[in-house]
């Protein structure tokens, strides 16, 4: 069991492998989250960066980011919008389903960002991904305006099958207590990143406040470590790193 204390500022990269992991990141508006993602994709694509397919494509180095915030520090990234379109495909999500004609992935490498949020385009993005995606990380962000405790099944999929598809998965929720349970239970989340989330969360009510979590005892931990830490002026708030 491990708690890393991060004290904010730009963030150091973690140091080692990780393969197909689950992340929930947890926080209020205005802590830094998406900057902490960023991090991620940017480790991400650093590590898998040299890794190649037999077929001689980039075969790791993907990222998808479904930007519902539409947060600026996602901006950097290129939207799949305008990629798709230049390809002609009606849907954006056409292109992570899209085949080479050596039946490789036509989106080959590189982070893409999914900002656009009409009717159905939730649905589709998930199942496309849980379908097509493989080798690389999402980014769910603000998933809590859409997922609530029990999930649809197509909500499910993606967080089932995306280990065994080489795919890292990253959820992200304002607080502990509308985390929904299929994150909660085992060891369904590999790393929780926990930024304030304004809960009153203390030694008398934890057990309670926190039922729903298997590793509660150690996300308690945690949350007594960030409750040390103070606010800065930085874009990336204090935080803490939970793992098991």
């Amino acid at each position: 069991m491990a708690i890393i204390v991060n004290k904010g500022g730009g963030g150091k990269k973690k140091k080692g492998t990780r393969d197909a992991w689950t992340y929930g990141i947890v926080g209020k508006k205005g802590q830094g989250k998406s900057t902490k993602i960023n991090s991620l994709v940017f480790s991400y694509l650093k590590r898998f960066s040299k890794r190649w397919h037999k077929n001689g494509y980039n075969k790791m180095p993907r990222v998808f980011i479904h930007d519902l915030s539409e947060a600026e520090s996602f901006k950097i990234f290129p939207s799949i919008e305008d990629a798709a379109r230049k390809y002609g495909f009606k849907h954006p999500m056409d292109l992570v389903a899209a085949k080479d004609t050596n039946g490789n992935p036509l989106w080959k490498h590189g982070p893409l960002r999914f900002s656009r949020n009409r009717s159905g385009d939730i649905e589709k993005v998930h199942s496309v991904l849980s379908q097509h995606f493989k080798d690389g990380m999402v980014v769910f962000d603000e998933c809590t305006k859409y997922m609530n405790y029990t999930l649809a099944e197509w909500m499910k999929t993606m967080l089932v099958k995306h280990r065994n598809a080489g795919v890292e998965a990253v959820y992200v929720f304002h607080e502990l207590s509308n985390v929904p349970t299929h994150f909660t239970k085992g060891r369904a989340v590999n790393v929780w990143e926990l930024f304030d989330t304004g809960e009153a969360i203390t030694e008398a009510n934890y057990q309670r406040y926190l039922a729903k979590f298997s590793q509660r005892d150690l996300i308690f931990q945690g949350w007594q470590e960030l409750m040390k830490l103070e606010a800065t002026n930085d874009f990336m708030q204090p935080h803490v790193t939970v793992y098991e």
